[in-house]
């Protein structure tokens, strides 16, 4: 059995799937807009931690330095005390 649609029936159906297409988009308009806002805030995170890092490479890097620095002054030490025991008579017998 077929029903005749009217009019007016049509008319209420598509209405009610316009309203439905309409909040459809406005929720993925919603979700859009805060995806957009995470990705910024990830964005500004990113960077904030990537500038922290670049901190700490560069202190690193100032250690990394001085304790070069202050291995080569207990390498040169020990040759020098090596060198002046030598100059002093070494290990000569009495």
């Amino acid at each position: 059995m077929m029903t005749d649609r009217t009019p007016e029936m049509e008319h209420h159906d598509l209405r009610a799937r316009v309203v439905g297409l309409e909040h459809g988009a406005a929720s993925k308009e919603n979700r859009l807009s805060a995806l957009e806002a995470w990705r910024s805030q990830m964005d500004i995170a990113t960077a904030v931690r990537d500038e922290q890092y670049r901190g700490i490479k560069e202190d690193l890097k100032s250690i990394k330095g001085t304790l070069s620095r202050l291995a080569w002054l207990m390498i040169t030490g020990i040759a020098m005390g090596f060198v002046a025991f030598m100059i002093n008579g070494g290990f000569k017998v009495p």
